[in-house]
């Protein structure tokens, strides 16, 4: 999937909304989504003109001015958090509070480096937000890797359930995924959820090593494991409202 400049649309009182456009060559059809960490986005069919995509949008206006309403703040403040430095970092999914502290230094490039002190180091350049951003970011993973492949092995072990191979990334929509050959992709923001919706992901995944489909077969076997797994599916939806903008 492809992406092109941002966009506006003018609502009824004069406000502007931004919004993405994203082409993709799997669409089928246009269709719009706000997301409190996203904002909006218009998916693109790449057959569909950049022309209709636009009337599609201004059709759409009453239904983006209510989204917006609701998540307009969460999206400013996730536009805030962009261009600022943290000067901590909540994991909940740990249990852990991070210390954030700046070093700037010679180097040309910047780095994060955690202690078992409870405090991450960001050392270098640190004049550039971007950069120390993306430091922060590739720590973050590297410490979601270090808890949830275990937590993966041992909820595998404990279930039978086997995959073939773990991923961890961030990723806008999707909370975890599993293919056909039983290969899991984690998304890092997982850290920034509570521990009992962290499990409920990982056994969503490992479920599917079984069953490639949310049938109810799917359900059963993964209620077998996850007694609430529909509550939980249902609170992630505002999962995403505690992640960092700048993650």
């Amino acid at each position: 999937m492809s992406g092109t400049a941002p966009q506006r649309l003018t609502l009824a009182h004069g406000e502007s909304v931004a919004y993405a456009v994203r082409r993709s060559a799997r669409a089928r059809r246009m269709r719009l989504y706000y997301r409190p960490g996203e904002g909006l986005t218009l998916v693109l069919p790449t057959r569909v003109s950049a022309k209709r995509g636009q009337q599609f949008v201004e059709q759409s206006r009453d239904w983006v001015a209510a989204q917006h309403a609701r998540f307009g703040a969460e999206v400013r403040r996730v536009e805030r958090e962009r261009d600022t430095l943290p000067g901590e970092l909540n994991l909940p999914a740990l249990n852990e509070r991070w210390t954030i502290r700046y070093r700037r230094t010679a180097a040309s490039t910047v780095r994060a480096v955690g202690g078992a002190d409870g405090e991450v180091v960001v050392s270098g350049a640190i004049d550039d937000v971007a950069a120390c951003h993306a430091a922060l970011r590739r720590w973050l993973l590297r410490h979601a890797e270090a808890a949830m492949r275990p937590a993966l092995d041992a909820l595998s072990r404990k279930t039978g359930l086997v995959f073939s191979t773990l991923k961890i990334r961030t990723q806008r929509a999707r909370w975890g995924s599993c293919n056909s050959r039983g290969a899991i992709s984690l998304n890092g923001k997982l850290l920034f959820v509570s521990p009992p919706q962290l499990d409920y992901v990982l056994a969503h995944e490992l479920v599917h090593t079984r069953e490639m489909n949310h049938s109810a077969r799917f359900w059963a076997r993964l209620e077998a494991i996850v007694p609430n797994a529909r509550r939980l599916d249902r609170s992630l939806r505002r999962g995403w409202a505690m992640v960092p903008g700048w993650v």
